[in-house]
Protein backbone atom coordinates (compact mmCIF):
# COMPACT_ATOMS: atom_id res chain seq x y z
CA UNK A 1 0.00 0.00 0.00
CA UNK A 2 1.02 3.62 -0.55
CA UNK A 3 -0.26 6.69 1.22
CA UNK A 4 -0.14 10.36 0.31
CA UNK A 5 -2.08 12.71 2.56
CA UNK A 6 -5.34 10.78 2.99
CA UNK A 7 -5.08 8.80 -0.27
CA UNK A 8 -4.27 5.09 -0.06
CA UNK A 9 -3.35 3.01 -3.11
CA UNK A 10 -4.07 -0.73 -3.09
CA UNK A 11 -4.89 -3.57 -5.43
CA UNK A 12 -8.55 -4.13 -6.30
CA UNK A 13 -9.90 -7.67 -6.32
CA UNK A 14 -13.41 -7.52 -4.84
CA UNK A 15 -16.53 -7.41 -6.96
CA UNK A 16 -18.06 -4.37 -5.28
CA UNK A 17 -14.91 -2.39 -6.10
CA UNK A 18 -15.13 -3.47 -9.74
CA UNK A 19 -18.63 -1.98 -9.77
CA UNK A 20 -17.15 1.09 -8.11
CA UNK A 21 -14.82 1.44 -11.10
CA UNK A 22 -17.88 1.71 -13.37
CA UNK A 23 -19.34 4.44 -11.16
CA UNK A 24 -16.10 6.43 -11.48
CA UNK A 25 -16.13 5.99 -15.26
CA UNK A 26 -19.67 7.37 -15.37
CA UNK A 27 -18.69 10.39 -13.32
CA UNK A 28 -15.59 11.09 -15.40
CA UNK A 29 -16.81 10.33 -18.92
CA UNK A 30 -20.57 10.82 -18.61
CA UNK A 31 -23.57 8.59 -18.15
CA UNK A 32 -23.96 7.93 -21.88
CA UNK A 33 -20.33 7.18 -22.67
CA UNK A 34 -19.50 4.10 -24.75
CA UNK A 35 -16.07 3.63 -23.16
CA UNK A 36 -17.13 1.75 -20.01
CA UNK A 37 -15.40 -1.48 -19.20
CA UNK A 38 -17.67 -4.16 -17.70
CA UNK A 39 -16.91 -4.97 -14.04
CA UNK A 40 -17.26 -8.65 -14.86
CA UNK A 41 -14.68 -8.37 -17.65
CA UNK A 42 -12.25 -6.50 -15.38
CA UNK A 43 -12.61 -9.24 -12.75
CA UNK A 44 -11.78 -11.92 -15.33
CA UNK A 45 -8.81 -9.89 -16.56
CA UNK A 46 -7.49 -9.62 -13.01
CA UNK A 47 -7.74 -13.38 -12.62
CA UNK A 48 -5.74 -13.71 -15.87
CA UNK A 49 -2.97 -11.32 -14.82
CA UNK A 50 -4.32 -7.80 -15.23
CA UNK A 51 -3.44 -5.15 -12.66
CA UNK A 52 -6.12 -2.92 -11.18
CA UNK A 53 -5.14 -0.42 -8.51
CA UNK A 54 -7.60 1.72 -6.60
CA UNK A 55 -7.16 5.04 -4.81
CA UNK A 56 -9.16 5.23 -1.59
CA UNK A 57 -9.76 8.00 0.89
CA UNK A 58 -11.44 7.80 4.29
CA UNK A 59 -14.36 10.05 3.35
CA UNK A 60 -15.36 8.87 -0.13
CA UNK A 61 -13.94 5.36 -0.44
CA UNK A 62 -12.83 4.50 -3.98
CA UNK A 63 -11.97 7.76 -5.76
CA UNK A 64 -9.76 6.61 -8.63
CA UNK A 65 -8.22 3.64 -10.39
CA UNK A 66 -5.71 2.55 -12.99
CA UNK A 67 -6.21 -0.60 -15.04
CA UNK A 68 -3.58 -2.38 -17.17
CA UNK A 69 -2.98 -5.83 -18.58
CA UNK A 70 -0.01 -7.76 -20.00
CA UNK A 71 0.53 -8.28 -23.70
CA UNK A 72 3.14 -8.08 -26.44
CA UNK A 73 4.31 -5.14 -28.53
CA UNK A 74 7.17 -5.38 -31.00
CA UNK A 75 7.88 -8.92 -29.75
CA UNK A 76 8.46 -7.91 -26.15
CA UNK A 77 6.40 -8.35 -23.01
CA UNK A 78 4.66 -5.12 -22.02
CA UNK A 79 1.72 -3.82 -20.02
CA UNK A 80 -1.00 -1.85 -21.75
CA UNK A 81 -2.55 0.73 -19.43
CA UNK A 82 -6.14 0.86 -20.62
CA UNK A 83 -7.71 3.29 -18.15
CA UNK A 84 -6.80 5.89 -15.55
CA UNK A 85 -9.65 7.82 -13.96
CA UNK A 86 -9.95 10.03 -10.88
CA UNK A 87 -13.21 11.32 -9.40
CA UNK A 88 -13.60 15.11 -9.22
CA UNK A 89 -13.22 15.23 -5.43
CA UNK A 90 -9.80 13.54 -5.62
CA UNK A 91 -8.27 15.72 -8.32
CA UNK A 92 -5.46 18.19 -7.66
CA UNK A 93 -4.29 15.91 -4.84
CA UNK A 94 -1.70 13.93 -6.80
CA UNK A 95 -4.03 10.94 -7.09
CA UNK A 96 -3.26 10.13 -10.71
CA UNK A 97 0.46 10.39 -10.06
CA UNK A 98 0.24 8.04 -7.07
CA UNK A 99 -1.68 5.48 -9.09
CA UNK A 100 0.82 5.54 -11.95
CA UNK A 101 3.95 5.28 -9.78
CA UNK A 102 2.44 2.36 -7.87
CA UNK A 103 1.51 0.80 -11.23
CA UNK A 104 5.16 1.07 -12.28
CA UNK A 105 6.27 -0.67 -9.10
CA UNK A 106 3.83 -3.55 -9.53
CA UNK A 107 4.60 -4.10 -13.22
CA UNK A 108 8.34 -4.19 -12.55
CA UNK A 109 7.75 -6.92 -9.95
CA UNK A 110 6.64 -9.12 -12.85
CA UNK A 111 9.82 -8.45 -14.81
CA UNK A 112 8.11 -6.24 -17.40
CA UNK A 113 9.97 -3.03 -18.23
CA UNK A 114 7.66 -1.21 -20.65
CA UNK A 115 4.14 0.16 -20.36
CA UNK A 116 2.05 1.78 -23.09
CA UNK A 117 -1.18 3.74 -23.24
CA UNK A 118 -2.94 6.31 -25.40
CA UNK A 119 -4.03 9.86 -24.67
CA UNK A 120 -5.59 12.70 -26.63
CA UNK A 121 -2.98 15.26 -27.78
CA UNK A 122 -5.55 18.02 -27.27
CA UNK A 123 -5.82 17.27 -23.54
CA UNK A 124 -2.96 19.38 -22.21
CA UNK A 125 -3.45 18.48 -18.55
CA UNK A 126 -3.13 14.77 -19.35
CA UNK A 127 -0.04 15.51 -21.42
CA UNK A 128 1.57 17.22 -18.42
CA UNK A 129 1.03 14.17 -16.23
CA UNK A 130 2.33 11.76 -18.85
CA UNK A 131 5.34 13.68 -20.15
CA UNK A 132 6.44 16.06 -17.41
CA UNK A 133 5.47 14.16 -14.25
CA UNK A 134 5.98 10.53 -15.31
CA UNK A 135 8.65 10.82 -18.00
CA UNK A 136 6.76 8.91 -20.68
CA UNK A 137 7.77 9.30 -24.32
CA UNK A 138 5.58 9.65 -27.40
CA UNK A 139 5.84 6.51 -29.50
CA UNK A 140 3.38 7.38 -32.27
CA UNK A 141 0.48 9.56 -33.39
CA UNK A 142 -2.61 7.58 -34.37
CA UNK A 143 -5.55 8.94 -36.38
CA UNK A 144 -9.08 8.18 -35.08
CA UNK A 145 -7.84 5.35 -32.89
CA UNK A 146 -11.18 4.35 -31.40
CA UNK A 147 -13.59 5.58 -34.07
CA UNK A 148 -16.63 7.67 -33.21
CA UNK A 149 -17.43 7.77 -29.49
CA UNK A 150 -20.27 9.25 -27.52
CA UNK A 151 -17.99 10.25 -24.70
CA UNK A 152 -17.02 13.28 -22.67
CA UNK A 153 -13.54 13.57 -24.15
CA UNK A 154 -14.33 12.96 -27.82
CA UNK A 155 -17.95 13.58 -28.74
CA UNK A 156 -17.96 15.18 -32.18
CA UNK A 157 -14.22 14.80 -32.80
CA UNK A 158 -12.10 12.06 -34.37
CA UNK A 159 -10.42 10.06 -31.61
CA UNK A 160 -6.80 10.88 -32.49
CA UNK A 161 -4.31 9.65 -29.89
CA UNK A 162 -0.68 9.78 -28.94
CA UNK A 163 0.75 6.39 -27.98
CA UNK A 164 2.77 6.90 -24.80
CA UNK A 165 5.69 4.59 -24.02
CA UNK A 166 6.87 4.37 -20.42
CA UNK A 167 10.31 2.79 -20.07
CA UNK A 168 9.83 1.76 -16.47
CA UNK A 169 13.41 0.93 -15.54
CA UNK A 170 15.16 3.71 -17.46
CA UNK A 171 17.22 6.33 -15.69
CA UNK A 172 15.06 8.98 -17.32
CA UNK A 173 11.88 7.66 -15.67
CA UNK A 174 13.68 7.08 -12.37
CA UNK A 175 14.79 10.73 -12.39
CA UNK A 176 11.13 11.73 -12.75
CA UNK A 177 10.17 9.39 -9.89
CA UNK A 178 12.67 10.91 -7.46
CA UNK A 179 11.98 14.45 -8.65
CA UNK A 180 15.35 14.97 -10.26
CA UNK A 181 14.30 15.26 -13.90
CA UNK A 182 15.68 18.14 -15.94
CA UNK A 183 13.40 19.75 -18.49
CA UNK A 184 14.77 21.09 -21.73
CA UNK A 185 16.07 24.63 -21.27
CA UNK A 186 13.92 27.04 -23.20
CA UNK A 187 15.79 30.13 -22.07
CA UNK A 188 17.66 31.78 -24.92
CA UNK A 189 16.13 29.24 -27.32
CA UNK A 190 13.49 30.21 -29.85
CA UNK A 191 10.61 27.78 -30.15
CA UNK A 192 9.15 28.44 -33.58
CA UNK A 193 5.34 28.12 -33.52
CA UNK A 194 4.01 26.08 -36.41
CA UNK A 195 0.31 26.97 -36.21
CA UNK A 196 -0.98 30.33 -37.36
CA UNK A 197 -3.55 31.51 -34.81
CA UNK A 198 -6.14 34.18 -35.60
CA UNK A 199 -9.01 35.63 -33.62
CA UNK A 200 -12.51 34.94 -34.90
CA UNK A 201 -15.52 36.14 -32.92
CA UNK A 202 -13.50 36.31 -29.70
CA UNK A 203 -12.13 32.79 -30.25
CA UNK A 204 -8.54 31.85 -31.03
CA UNK A 205 -8.64 29.63 -34.10
CA UNK A 206 -5.82 27.82 -35.93
CA UNK A 207 -5.59 28.56 -39.65
CA UNK A 208 -2.47 27.02 -41.15
CA UNK A 209 0.71 25.07 -40.47
CA UNK A 210 4.15 26.57 -41.08
CA UNK A 211 6.04 23.57 -42.43
CA UNK A 212 9.48 25.17 -42.55
CA UNK A 213 10.36 26.94 -39.30
CA UNK A 214 14.04 27.79 -38.96
CA UNK A 215 14.50 26.06 -35.61
CA UNK A 216 15.35 22.64 -34.22
CA UNK A 217 12.73 23.37 -31.54
CA UNK A 218 9.16 23.90 -32.65
CA UNK A 219 6.03 24.56 -30.63
CA UNK A 220 2.63 23.10 -31.46
CA UNK A 221 -0.17 24.86 -29.61
CA UNK A 222 -3.31 23.14 -28.31
CA UNK A 223 -6.25 24.86 -26.59
CA UNK A 224 -6.24 25.41 -22.84
CA UNK A 225 -9.81 24.05 -22.70
CA UNK A 226 -10.62 21.75 -25.61
CA UNK A 227 -13.60 20.32 -23.69
CA UNK A 228 -15.30 23.72 -23.58
CA UNK A 229 -14.62 24.31 -27.27
CA UNK A 230 -15.93 20.88 -28.17
CA UNK A 231 -19.15 21.55 -26.28
CA UNK A 232 -19.78 25.15 -27.34
CA UNK A 233 -17.87 25.59 -30.62
CA UNK A 234 -17.57 22.17 -32.22
CA UNK A 235 -16.42 23.45 -35.62
CA UNK A 236 -13.51 25.28 -33.99
CA UNK A 237 -12.61 22.18 -31.96
CA UNK A 238 -12.61 20.11 -35.14
CA UNK A 239 -10.29 22.63 -36.80
CA UNK A 240 -7.89 22.27 -33.89
CA UNK A 241 -7.99 18.50 -34.27
CA UNK A 242 -7.33 18.59 -38.00
CA UNK A 243 -4.51 21.15 -37.97
CA UNK A 244 -2.70 19.76 -34.93
CA UNK A 245 -2.90 16.31 -36.56
CA UNK A 246 -1.23 17.76 -39.67
CA UNK A 247 1.41 19.53 -37.59
CA UNK A 248 2.35 16.55 -35.43
CA UNK A 249 2.49 14.14 -38.35
CA UNK A 250 4.52 16.58 -40.46
CA UNK A 251 7.22 17.18 -37.88
CA UNK A 252 7.34 13.70 -36.38
CA UNK A 253 7.88 12.33 -39.90
CA UNK A 254 10.91 14.63 -40.16
CA UNK A 255 12.56 13.27 -37.03
CA UNK A 256 11.20 15.69 -34.44
CA UNK A 257 10.21 14.14 -31.11
CA UNK A 258 7.98 15.52 -28.37
CA UNK A 259 10.20 16.58 -25.46
CA UNK A 260 7.95 18.76 -23.29
CA UNK A 261 4.59 20.41 -22.92
CA UNK A 262 4.20 23.89 -21.45
CA UNK A 263 1.20 25.21 -19.55
CA UNK A 264 -0.35 28.50 -20.70
CA UNK A 265 1.45 30.22 -17.83
CA UNK A 266 4.80 28.75 -18.85
CA UNK A 267 4.26 29.46 -22.53
CA UNK A 268 3.01 32.99 -21.80
CA UNK A 269 0.16 32.34 -24.22
CA UNK A 270 -3.49 31.22 -24.10
CA UNK A 271 -2.42 27.69 -25.03
CA UNK A 272 -0.66 24.59 -23.90
CA UNK A 273 2.38 24.25 -26.15
CA UNK A 274 4.07 20.97 -27.04
CA UNK A 275 7.80 21.37 -27.63
CA UNK A 276 9.27 19.16 -30.34
CA UNK A 277 13.00 18.83 -30.90
CA UNK A 278 14.75 17.63 -34.03
CA UNK A 279 17.09 14.70 -33.31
Amino acid sequence: MEKHSDIEIKRISKMHDFFGIVAIQQRVWGQDSMVYTSPHLVKVHVEMGALVLGAFDSEHGLVGFVYSFPGKREDREVHWSHMLAVSPEARRRGTGKLLKWRQREEILKNGIEHCYWTFDPLQGINARLNLVTLGAAIDAYEVDTYGSQNGYLDFGLPTDRFVARWDLESGYVEDHFIGNAKRISLQDRYVAPVLQIVEEKDLLVPQAVDESPESDLVGIQVPANINGLRTDHQEVALRWRELTREAFNTFMSRGYIVVDVLTPKESESPHFVYVLQQV
